[in-house]
């Protein structure tokens, strides 16, 4: 009869034994996997956008593109969870400039969204920041990480400075979005704000992700992970943060224009998930200070294409020239009645999900 105990004996045998020149073909599989990862994620989002612009009327749960996509991003983060177990966080991280290449890409052929040189030139200086943000950033982590240590590191007095800076973030950035319309006019601070919100809850992701794939690796290695609670624990916390990105992801791509939008969530993502990995698996304790210039230089090059993407004016669509067109000729719109609305309006509400799925 099949236990845990005669699955771990076996997979012990397999993994824990791995001679060091095979462990080279490992960070190779590890990269490759991210590499996947990174073309479900570009993938993901198109797909997303597009049943946004298409099904807007129908409930999200109705939406089978929606699901694909949803499919394709939780197939993302499991390979690239595993990838994280077998490479250093910080070589990983520039992989996530290949989706932002890729979503542009994507957008211009399948969204048919215009793409504009000024954005291609902030997309490079997002590239050349992460190129030096991850070059020299660490790329060492400890030899065997189990449960018991990586709770002691989320729970160390340091980190009540990185909780509280988070927090403090997250406080800003839902005020960006709820402030729109209300103390502000400007499209881009809101998508930065859901950008960034969905960035923010995607590094704890990955950063617990990291630490629920790590302790699977010591299970198979033969250690009981299972049997301490962290292990539980971590996979319930990924599960709440996982649902937070998405949520917030989607409402942002709802509302704006992915060419600009998933660049700005992409490289945010970058500059949190490598503060976030480097200060809680204290990898920023091995740099030296060429490299802490680098890294720093990096985050400015980010920071940089970040206010430079958000403060371009949005794209005006047709209906909009036209709208100007009219507005320059001086031709106004019949008044429509504030007290009832027009026949067959309730067409136009989004149908609830008992009704769609009939």
């Amino acid at each position: 009869m099949w236990s845990p105990d005669i699955i771990l004996e076996q997979s012990a045998s397999i993994i824990g034994h791995v001679p060091a020149r095979d462990k080279e073909w490992l960070v190779f599989l590890g990269l490759s996997l991210n590499v996947a990862g990174s073309l479900l994620s570009a993938g993901a989002f198109i797909i997303q956008k597009l049943t946004h612009n298409d099904e807007s009327e129908v409930h999200m749960c109705c939406r089978w593109r929606w699901w694909l996509g949803f499919s394709m991003l939780a197939t993302s983060g499991v390979l690239e969870g595993i990838s994280l177990s077998y490479c250093p966080l910080s070589i990983v991280a520039p992989l996530s400039g290949l989706t932002v290449i890729l979503n542009t890409i994507f957008a211009v052929i399948f969204l048919k969204e215009t793409y504009r040189w000024i954005e291609s030139a902030i997309v490079v200086l997002l590239a050349a920041g992460i190129g030096l943000t991850t070059s020299f950033g660490a790329h060492t982590q400890a030899k065997h990480m189990d449960a018991e240590y990586l709770s002691h590191l989320l729970f160390r007095d340091s980190m009540s400075y990185y909780y509280a800076t988070g927090f403090g973030l997250l406080i800003v950035l839902v005020f960006m979005i709820v402030s729109y319309k209300k103390c502000h006019q400007f499209k881009r601070v809101e998508a930065f704000g859901y950008a960034t919100t969905a960035s923010l809850f995607g590094a704890q992701q990955n950063m617990f992700l990291k630490c629920g794939f790590l302790m699977l690796k010591e299970t198979l290695q033969g250690s009981k992970q299972y049997q301490h609670s962290f292990f539980w624990e971590t996979f319930a916390i990924v599960l709440v943060f996982a649902a937070a990105q998405l949520t917030t992801l989607n409402m942002g791509l709802s509302r704006h224009d992915a060419v600009s939008y998933i660049p700005v969530y992409q490289a945010a993502l970058v500059v949190f998930g490598v503060v976030a990995g480097g200060y809680y698996f204290k990898e920023f304790d091995t740099l030296e200070n060429t490299d802490l210039i680098g890294f720093l230089s990096g985050i400015l090059l980010i920071v940089s294409g970040l206010v430079a993407i958000t403060a371009l004016p949005p794209v005006k669509s047709d209906e909009d020239k036209n709208d100007a067109e009219k507005g320059g000729k001086g031709e106004k719109e019949p008044l429509k009645s504030r007290t009832q609305d027009p026949p067959n309006s309730g067409k136009k509400k989004q149908k609830d999900c008992a009704s769609c799925c009939r």
